[in-house]
């Protein structure tokens, strides 16, 4: 039966995506990954002594108390193909148990509620369950964060972090599930006078001044003087359960130190990559580990036997060095972590895209071209330091992002607002940009717009800005109210026509024949959805129709000039130039407005999408030019970033 169960799971965690905010159970993530977000939230905001609320929530019998009809509705909206409903509903059909005592055996009743205990599929059902009840009221990471049924909510005010516990609560127990009200705990960090407590309908929730989240002690005042205690506490209590091995005088301390090994200090090294200790603290891990050692192999102090030659007969290391060892182990793990996706909600669905590097790395937002979607940066990314927090977005009506409400337009305005919102949703107060074509016009508004924000612009054949002739303002605002009025008539008859992936393929290569095949593929990867009979593209028809908001070339060279952060204009020789040539008169001032001291223009080798198909060329430039930034600089924009997330 595990083994089916396991089959079934394997096949659901293809179609089924977790959010973000879930670690429990789910692939290349664990306790650490929760845990060292934690830690270092705390940490930022205690070094901007600015106070952070946290909310540990507690569910009662989470998994006795998932209702099936629950379960299969949320299975169902995943995505889940209803044939796997079934195949789940049959091993949940007739379940009867009975309940053994002292005294005797109860008759067999029925089991009607709650997911199998000890089943190996019953971890990502619940994992289904509690994404689908959360969808409303989760945050993006690590201001919302999940391990199964533990969560913790974190907020900069204690107000805001009652009304969401509240918005949690109505969430989960409207379906069936029960938030514990004794278990439930909250902490402040940093805390002024004064700040008050959280309330859960009316019930005052336990304030702790530490809290054991995930298995690791997280203290109000940042300290990890009592997690080292946990530590020390845990490896004695692991050496207690072995110790008719370790102290048994026939077994040869080779054994015994590798007993010790195995049983005794994963215990006490648990957690403690995530934790800066004090030496006298990384001492007093190492004193106990010794008293174990030497109680092991029958030595006492009076002995006079040196730690060194107890260590060499145990073949135990020093565990201070094993701690180091296993920041570095942890380091790797974040450094050779892959891409994972983003996912925003907006107000007409949500927005997509992908990220690489670890979540406190150099922020870098990329913006993707016209009709392109986040794929665009797939190859170009990995080039970049790997320290780099890129997040590249599927701007709306592009790849796996919504598409706009009916009768609404696709213009300059609109991208830069959904942008803004990503910016919040990240909680970057400084950043930098590499924006490709249409990418890169926005980010030169971004630049104009919000000065402060942006610390430098990288421009992939773009111009910056995209301006038209004051003459031909009113026909393009024309064409374009006509274009959608047009659209909108024929919008009952249009159907969406479906291709062969091979016929998809050629008709983007016919569209674009710059891209290489590999090129083609990668931006298909999200430009493509599988529906009955083929697939269809993703993007949304509207995007074609004409850009009616758009400004002169007065309007762009007055944005330009307000710029203060520093830019890098790619230009491909085969590229924007040659396929999509502007006017002189237009190209040129823009041009010139870029050639200031502080900025950088350079002519690489390539096609339009040089950063797509070469990106070998353009990665070193980049990378050089971003890194240019002083260290003083960086270490500010650092700063500012108090919660970068996803």
């Amino acid at each position: 039966m595990k083994l089916w169960e396991r089959v079934v799971e394997a096949r659901l965690r293809k179609v089924v995506e977790i959010c973000e905010q879930q670690y429990g159970f789910m692939p290349r993530k664990s306790t650490t990954d929760a845990i060292f977000a934690l830690r270092i939230l705390m940490e930022k905001y205690r070094d901007g002594q600015r106070e952070l609320h946290c909310v540990f929530v507690d569910l009662e019998k989470a998994y006795d108390r998932v209702p099936r009809e629950e379960l299969w509705y949320c299975m169902r909206k995943s995505g889940v193909a209803e044939k796997y409903v079934r195949v789940v509903q049959d091993m949940y059909e007739r379940n009867r148990t009975v309940v053994r005592c002292a005294v005797g055996q109860t008759e067999e009743f029925k089991v009607e509620v709650g997911l199998h205990q000890g089943s190996a599929l019953s971890p990502f059902l619940f994992a289904v369950v509690m994404d689908q009840l959360s969808e409303e009221v989760r945050q993006e990471s690590p201001w919302t964060m999940m391990f199964a049924d533990d969560i913790v909510i974190c907020s900069e005010s204690r107000e805001q972090v009652e009304e969401n516990l509240e918005r949690w609560r109505f969430a989960l127990e409207r379906r069936g599930m029960k938030v514990s009200r004794s278990k439930t705990e909250y902490m402040c960090v940093n805390e002024r006078e004064g700040s008050g407590t959280v309330r859960l309908q009316g019930e005052e929730v336990k304030k702790a001044q530490e809290f054991k989240y995930l298995g690791s002690t997280v203290q109000s005042n940042g300290e990890c003087g009592k997690e080292v205690k946990k530590r020390v506490q845990a490896g004695w209590n692991g050496w207690r359960k072995v110790s008719g091995v370790l102290c048994e005088r026939k077994i040869s301390a080779r054994i015994k130190g590798k007993v010790y090994r195995t049983v005794v200090r994963p215990a006490m090294l648990y957690g403690l990559e995530t934790v800066s200790l004090r030496k006298r603290q990384e001492s007093e891990l190492e004193v106990a580990e010794l008293k174990m050692l030497r109680f092991s192999l029958g030595v006492t102090r009076l002995d006079r036997i040196r730690n060194e030659y107890i260590r060499g007969t145990a073949h135990v290391g020093r565990l201070g060095d094993k701690v180091r060892e296993a920041r570095l182990r942890w380091f790797g793990h974040v450094q050779r972590r892959e891409m994972t996706e983003f996912r925003m909600p907006v107000p007409w669905g949500e927005m997509r895209g992908r990220v690489w590097g670890p979540e406190h790395g150099r922020p870098v937002l990329c913006l993707h071209g016209w009709s392109d979607n986040s794929g665009s940066f797939n190859t170009l990314i990995p080039l970049l330091p790997a320290d780099w927090r890129c997040v590249a977005v599927d701007l709306p009506g592009h790849g796996f992002s919504s598409h706009r409400p009916a009768g609404v337009f696709y213009s300059f305005p609109s991208y830069i607002a959904d942008v803004q919102r990503v910016i919040e949703a990240l909680q970057w107060k400084r950043f930098s940009i590499i924006g490709h074509s249409m990418g890169g016009n926005l980010g030169g508004m971004l630049c104009a717009l919000y000065p402060d924000m942006v610390e430098a612009l990288v421009l992939l054949d773009s111009y910056g800005f995209l301006p038209v002739d004051v003459k031909r303002m009113s026909r393009i605002m024309y064409r374009g109210i006509q274009e959608m009025l047009e659209y909108e008539k024929k919008l009952p008859d249009r159907k969406e026509r479906i291709y062969t992936y091979e016929k998809a393929k050629e008709r983007l290569k016919a569209a674009n024949p710059f891209l290489s095949d590999k090129s083609v593929e990668i931006l298909l990867e999200r430009g493509l959805q599988e529906v009955e009979g083929g697939v269809v593209f993703t993007r949304d028809i509207r995007i074609n129709l004409t850009n009616i908001i758009r400004n002169t070339l007065e309007q762009c060279l007055e944005m330009q000039s307000q710029i203060t952060s520093r830019v890098l204009v790619l230009r491909a020789s085969q590229g924007l130039q040659k396929t999509f040539p502007q006017p002189e008169e237009i190209a040129v001032p823009l041009l010139n407005g870029w050639s200031g001291e502080r900025n950088t223009i350079m002519t690489v080798e390539g096609d339009h999408h040089v950063h797509l198909n070469n990106p070998e060329l353009v990665a070193p430039i980049i990378t050089d030019f971003l890194l240019s930034q002083t260290s003083q600089q960086t270490a500010n924009a650092s700063g500012l970033n108090q919660s970068p997330k996803l």
